[in-house]
């Protein structure tokens, strides 16, 4: 009898991954194709839907010839997918409307100051999760619907779509036009959008008229898993000569589960394109007073959604790559960073990296990057140890955030994604946070995680998520706190500074309209002691 696979297609920001295990974890191979971001106007972020849709095709077709996975009986495919990313199409023909606006994108910025007014802002945050900033679909939605003439049309003759990239891929997996395949999401992903009511699990009516959308605009809600989505047909991988789609999950929701499976735990990182503090749990009091985010974290069948707190980070790996090759050219790489970091001789440098806004647990969208501390002593090897210290200072923001949110500690706070591989970075943010850091074994938990909840849609693992899937496996390294409690408040005040300073330019310089939103609150969870 052949083997028993599960495979897991990862749409992430900057590649797509598709991963097979066994149904005990055990990696049988993987595959991954880099995927471009376009930039057409300071400040926007996009992708070409199409661009997307053949990557993701091409990597599970190459994933399904590998050998060990030829060899093999598929029992399902799950997806997962960067978040809050929205794209407009046609409902008749499946053509997209325009590029995908990523995520991170701050186009949406003066709308957003805008539909907040009227106590919408921290309305929306209480009964969707999230701020009204450019971060969630719904704005991204709204701007089309303002500003792209196709979107307008298609609406005017009811063809209209707004889809998220879960959505996107899925419909394309399934066959398109041609398949007849429907646009559907999973909780997970539409929690992203400010759409939905968490306490109701449905879209919410009045949030879908102050953006001006109508239900029909948004996919059909389906299970996180436990329910066959559809078959994805390729050529001969399987005896049934297609694949079952079992599962959608957000990318964060699916790293959670699959490092939660792998080790334990209920709260982790992920440093990769951006910076992700997901936990398990409610929040003990209104989640804008702590800056943080409450979404689902997924819906199985016939259960009651779980709902889980996020803080996050919009520029993390983007902003090693800006520093590097993709930027400004001082550095080569992460690893030459870390080597000059270690020769710096003080530390009176304190760089913010708000390269795309600040997000929790501030939600300073208009912010932006500055370098304090700079004299004619300044070397790169300052440069480089601020530019981490920068970075973990972010990540300290969030678990100050979380830890108030939910009113716990993390600790062991579980890590991953590809910033993780840097010593110096993690243990940073253990000492800068005061949390002890357990970095996973497993390198991609994200695409593991989605092949995961594909194996729980059918029964192949344990129902219960929280219990290791390898109790006798790899536990990965843990980083501890290296610095006392004073000088760990020394660093925190400094860093404060430099946010006050960034704030203060981001106000002298914003233009109309792209300011913070007065009904915001700014967060007061700089330094935990």
């Amino acid at each position: 009898m052949s083997r028993e696979v599960l495979l897991g297609l990862d749409i992430g920001t900057t590649s797509i991954k598709a991963l097979a295990i066994t149904p005990t974890g055990r990696r049988v191979a993987s595959y991954a194709q880099s995927v471009p971001t376009l930039h057409p106007q300071d400040g926007w972020s996009e992708q070409d839907p199409r661009v997307l849709a053949q990557t993701a095709v091409t990597v599970l077709s190459r994933i399904t010839r590998t050998r060990p996975v030829r060899a093999s009986h598929i029992l399902g495919l799950g997806l997962t997918n960067q978040r809050e990313t929205t794209l407009p199409v046609d409902a008749i023909t499946g053509e997209p409307l325009s590029n995908a606006i990523l995520w991170h994108d701050l186009r949406t910025l003066p709308l957003a100051a805008s539909l907040g007014s009227g106590g919408w802002y921290r309305r929306l945050w209480r009964r969707g999760g999230m701020p009204l900033t450019n971060y969630p679909s719904a704005t991204k939605m709204a701007w089309l619907l303002r500003h792209s003439r196709p979107v307008v049309r298609a609406a005017r003759r009811e063809r209209l779509r707004m889809i998220t990239v879960d959505s996107w891929v899925a419909y394309q997996l399934l066959g398109g036009v041609l398949g007849s395949a429907p646009f559907i999401t999973d909780p997970s992903n539409a929690s992203r959008t400010l759409l939905l009511d968490l306490s109701t699990g449905r879209y919410d009516p009045q949030a879908l008229r102050h953006f001006g959308l109508r239900r029909e605009f948004l996919a059909e809600l389906r299970p996180s898993w436990g329910a066959e989505l559809g078959n994805v047909p390729l050529p001969g991988p399987s005896s049934r000569g297609s694949i079952p789609l079992l599962s959608i999950l957000g990318d964060q929701q699916a790293s959670l589960l699959g490092l939660s499976t792998l080790l334990g735990g209920d709260a982790k990182l992920t440093l990769g394109t951006g910076a992700f503090l997901l936990a398990r749990g409610e929040s003990q009091g209104p989640p804008d007073r702590s800056g943080v985010l409450r979404t689902i974290l997924w819906h199985p069948r016939g259960e009651v959604p779980e709902i889980g707190i996020e803080g996050s980070v919009g520029a993390a790996g983007s902003f090693i790559d800006w520093l590097g090759k993709g930027g400004l050219g001082i550095f080569e790489s992460l690893g030459e960073i870390e080597r000059l970091s270690a020769r710096s001789r003080h530390g009176k440098e304190v760089f913010v990296p708000a390269l795309c806004g600040l997000f929790a647990p501030h939600w300073e969208m208009t912010a932006r990057g500055i370098w304090t501390g700079i004299d004619l002593s300044t070397r790169r090897a300052d440069l480089a140890r601020s530019a981490l210290d920068g970075l973990a200072h972010t990540v300290a923001d969030l678990v100050d955030a979380v830890e108030q949110g939910m009113g716990r500690t993390l600790s062991p706070l579980l890590v991953d994604g590809g910033l993780s591989r840097s010593g110096p970075l993690l243990q940073q943010i253990a000492d800068h946070s005061g949390t002890v850091l357990r970095k996973s074994p497993e390198p991609d938990a994200t695409v593991f995680g989605a092949a995961l909840a594909a194996g729980l849609g059918i029964g192949a693992l344990p129902r219960d998520v929280q219990a290791p899937l390898r109790r006798g496996g790899p536990r990965g390294p843990i980083i501890r706190p290296q610095v006392d409690h004073r000088e760990r408040l020394r660093t925190r005040r400094a860093w404060r500074h430099a946010l006050d300073q960034a704030f203060l330019l981001t106000k002298r310089h914003a233009g109309p309209g792209v300011v913070r939103h007065p009904d915001a609150v700014r967060s007061q969870t700089w330094i935990s002691v």
